[in-house]
C-alpha cells in the first residue's frame, strides 16, 4: 500500500513537472525573455535628425515629421504593411528641404550629392541598401527594391544608380538636390578648411580635415520604425551623409546592424548620429540585442548603447525604437533630436529633452 501511493505521488509530481516545462516553454525561447503577443496599436515612429538644430529650422523640423508620421499612420490605418509604412513616411522626409535625406541633402568635398538608405523586414531579417547613390530621388525606394528584387543586401556607387534608375526609380538632376542652407554650410565648411570651390576638387585626407564639432553635429538623416496590431515590425534610415565627406564615403545608414535593424522577436531601430562611431560599435545590433537578450525596455537600451558608444569610441546621435510588445524607445546624447510619431490617433513631437507636445492626428 505504501508503495503504490509513493509511485502515484510520483507520477503526479513527474506530470506537474511536464506541464510546467511545456507552459514555460510555450513563454521561453531559452536565449532570454521572449515577446508575448497581444493585441497592438499600430504605431509610426521617426526622427529627423540629432545634433544641434537651429533655431529657425526647429518649426520646419516639426511640420517635416509630422507630415511623415501622418503619411506613415494613414497606410497602417488602411492596412497597408510596415513596409509600405516605413518607406511611404522615409520618401516624405526625403522630399523636405528641411532634412539631410534627398532633397536637401548634405554637398561632398567637391560639391556633389551622394546618398544613403537602408530598409529592414522583421518578420524575415529581409534587408535592402544602397550606398553613394546619385540622382535617385528617393533612396529608400531604391533599397526596398533592392531587398525585394535581389539576392543581395546593398549595392553601391554608379552602378547601383544605374541599377535603380532600371528598376524605374524616379530620377533628378543635382540642383534638385541642393539646397540654399547645404550650399551654404558647404562653402563654410570649405573656409574653415582653407578651401575654396575652385580647389574642392583636390582632395586632403581625413587626417588632414580638422575635426570641428560644428559640423559632426549638423545631422539631419532621418529614419522610422513602424509595428502593426500582429506585431511585426519594419525600420528604415536615409541621410545625405556629412558636408565635406569625402566622394566614396558610407556611413551607417546603409550598414545592416549599424543605422537600421528590425527583427520582430526584439526590436525595430533606426538611428542618426557620427556614422563612424555608430559603425564601430554597431548601435542598431547592440540595440535589440539588449532588448531580445537582457530585458532592457527600448529606451534604456538606447541609453546604455548611446553611452557604451560615448565611452569607447566618443561621437554622439540619437536612437528610436519600437520592440515586439509596441514599447516606444526615444533618446539622444547630442544637444537635441527631431522625433515623432503617431498612435491610437494621437500625433507626439519633440526636439528638446522633456518635450512632448500632443496634437490629433
Amino acid at each position: 500500500m505504501m508503495l503504490s501511493l509513493k509511485l502515484s505521488n510520483v507520477r503526479t509530481i513527474s506530470l506537474f513537472l511536464a506541464c510546467w516545462i511545456s507552459i514555460s516553454a510555450a513563454f521561453s525561447t531559452g536565449h532570454g525573455p521572449r515577446i508575448h503577443r497581444q493585441a497592438l496599436m499600430p504605431t509610426i515612429l521617426v526622427h529627423g535628425g540629432a545634433g544641434d538644430i537651429d533655431e529657425d529650422m526647429v518649426i520646419r523640423k516639426f511640420n517635416g515629421t509630422k507630415a511623415a508620421v501622418r503619411q506613415g499612420y494613414q497606410v497602417l490605418m488602411d492596412g497597408g504593411s510596415v513596409m509600405d509604412a516605413v518607406m511611404e513616411t522615409i520618401k516624405v522626409l526625403e522630399d523636405n528641404p528641411a532634412f539631410n535625406a534627398g532633397k536637401g541633402a548634405a554637398l561632398t568635398q567637391p560639391g556633389h550629392i551622394e546618398t544613403d538608405a537602408s530598409i529592414m523586414r522583421g518578420s524575415d531579417l529581409a534587408a535592402g541598401s544602397v550606398a553613394s547613390v546619385s540622382g535617385i530621388r528617393n533612396p529608400i525606394v531604391a533599397a526596398r527594391k533592392v531587398l525585394e528584387q535581389t539576392p543581395h543586401v546593398q549595392l553601391a556607387g554608379d552602378s547601383a544608380s544605374n541599377w535603380a534608375v532600371d528598376q524605374g526609380c524616379e530620377t533628378e538632376d543635382e540642383d534638385y538636390f541642393i539646397t540654399l542652407h547645404q550650399y551654404e554650410y558647404w562653402l563654410q565648411w570649405l573656409a574653415d578648411h582653407n578651401m575654396t570651390k575652385s580647389t574642392s576638387g583636390e582632395y586632403k585626407t581625413m587626417n588632414q580635415i580638422e575635426t570641428m564639432d560644428k559640423w559632426k553635429n549638423q545631422k539631419s538623416t532621418v529614419g522610422a520604425v513602424a509595428i502593426d496590431a500582429d506585431g511585426n515590425i519594419a525600420a528604415g534610415t536615409s541621410t545625405g551623409g556629412l558636408t565635406g565627406k569625402l566622394p566614396g564615403r558610407v556611413g551607417d545608414t546603409p550598414g545592416i546592424g549599424h543605422g537600421v535593424f528590425a527583427d520582430n522577436d526584439s526590436v525595430g531601430v533606426s538611428g542618426t548620429g557620427v556614422g563612424e562611431s555608430f559603425m564601430k560599435v554597431g548601435v542598431a545590433r547592440r540595440v535589440s540585442y539588449l532588448v531580445e537578450k537582457t530585458g532592457l525596455s527600448p529606451n534604456d537600451a538606447i541609453t546604455e548603447t548611446l553611452d557604451y558608444m560615448a565611452q569607447r569610441v566618443g561621437g554622439d546621435g540619437g536612437v528610436i525604437a519600437i520592440d515586439g510588445a509596441g514599447n516606444l524607445g526615444i533618446g539622444w546624447n547630442s544637444n537635441q533630436m527631431s522625433w515623432a510619431y503617431g498612435r491610437n490617433g494621437e500625433l507626439h513631437y519633440g526636439v528638446n529633452r522633456g518635450e512632448d507636445f500632443v496634437e490629433d492626428i
